[in-house]
């Protein structure tokens, strides 16, 4: 409103609106935000606030292309999947096959290298490491499908060094996930790098982690229709522990999973949440890239500091509650960090992107339960901050 005084007095000087999917904002003032006026008062965060608002109403527009890759659209992914899911019951909780089912289950060891020899063309990159993993699968049939060792496989899987925007890899490996299946099954993943270039720069300097690889969901199978939003090599069943290069992140499962909850607890509270803060909600794509950012920070502070990530939490055993700490040093490590990335302009306006693409989400983003090829557009540029698919499986537990 102007003041008393004013020419007009306790006339609106702002005016704002829903129409239909998208919102108007109308300034009856010229010179509010102009360059005379913009650092008066708070002008300039109402400047911001405003098209921050106006812009979240467009954050409905429609999805990219399901799949864009094609690396679900072939018979061997389908195949594979299918022999996946059937072999899961005959394992036992260490990955073994019992006796009685241990004919069938051969059967399906040899279905599962034919695939994955089916689909080996489609990720050039990995070669050497689908040959390992076919000559694992064999090996493991051979020697009667006892306690699986995919170490051989697992040395040469190396997605850190194929650390590029838009790469997709193919993993199967008998394996545990983190906060999802307890027991080593036989898994199936495709995954997607997301390395965006701003983030590729800030890693390059001050926070480089070599170790990190951002990544989302293509297609997965049941191990990952849970809570898990890690691709870890230590979940792998090996002879051995060997020491490990890289750490995957399932960027696209925290963000959806942070929308929905904070959505919710948000609509409980009746909160009118801040411009920039119903924006982040909104837009499944800023969510996606701000995790990035913040598991970038936080994962390199496991590694310094004063208290390393790698001998406290791999090779010693510590009480929970230590492993808590831990965990809060490298939050309130990154929160200091905050304004540091503020100042050399690391933040993005709410309504730019650096990816690919701003418009799609990852495929197994939108695929619902149970491995099933149906998709549905479950959060990429949504309207609504729910989420529909399973790629935010669960409620806000630790990755």
């Amino acid at each position: 409103m102007t003041s008393p005084e004013a020419t007009i007095p306790s006339a609106p000087v702002v005016a704002a609106v829903t129409s239909g999917s998208g919102r108007v904002v109308v300034a009856a003032d010229s010179d509010l935000f102009g360059d005379d006026s913009i650092e008066d008062l708070e002008h300039r965060r109402l400047w911001l606030n405003l098209v921050t608002w106006a812009g979240t109403g467009s954050a409905g527009s429609a999805s990219g292309v399901d799949d864009a890759s094609g690396a679900l659209q072939d018979q061997a992914w389908n195949e594979l999947v299918a022999a996946v899911e059937e072999l899961r019951p005959l394992q036992a909780k260490d990955g073994s096959v019992g006796e009685e089912h241990r004919e069938r289950a051969s059967e399906l060891v040899d279905e599962i290298a034919a695939a994955v020899t089916a689909r080996s063309p489609r990720f050039p990159q990995q070669q050497a490491h689908l040959e390992a993993t076919v000559t694992d699968l064999m090996s493991w049939r051979d020697a009667g499908l006892g306690v699986p060792d995919f170490l051989d496989s697992l040395l040469l899987f190396h997605p850190e060094q194929e650390r590029r925007d838009g790469v997709e890899h193919l993993a199967v490996f008998p394996m545990y996930t983190q906060n999802g299946n307890p027991n080593r099954n036989v898994e199936a993943v495709v995954t997607r790098t997301v390395w965006p270039d701003w983030i590729a720069e800030l890693e390059a300097g001050d926070y480089d982690n070599p170790a990190f690889v951002p990544i989302e969901f293509v297609g997965f199978t049941k191990g990952y229709d849970t809570h898990s939003a890690v691709l870890f090599p230590e979940t792998v069943a090996t002879r051995e522990t060997a020491k490990f290069t890289w750490g995957g992140i399932f960027c696209d499962r925290e963000a959806a999973r942070f929308r929905r909850v904070s959505a919710a607890a948000a609509d409980v509270l009746q909160l009118s949440l801040p411009p920039d803060a119903e924006r982040l909600l909104a837009d499944q794509r800023l969510a996606q890239e701000t995790f990035i950012l913040w598991d970038l920070v936080h994962d390199r502070t496991h590694s310094h500091g004063d208290l390393p990530f790698d001998p406290f939490m791999i090779k010693q055993r510590m009480p929970y509650w230590m492993y808590g700490l831990e965990e809060l040093r490298c939050d309130h490590t990154t929160f200091r960090e905050t304004p540091r990335l503020e100042a050399k302009g690391a933040t993005r306006s709410p309504g730019t992107c650096a990816s690919r693409s701003c418009s799609t989400g990852s495929s197994a983003s939108r695929r619902l339960a149970s491995g099933a090829a149906t998709t549905t557009d479950w959060a990429a540029r949504s309207s609504s901050p729910g989420c529909t698919a399973k790629v935010c499986s669960g409620g806000p537990t630790t990755r």
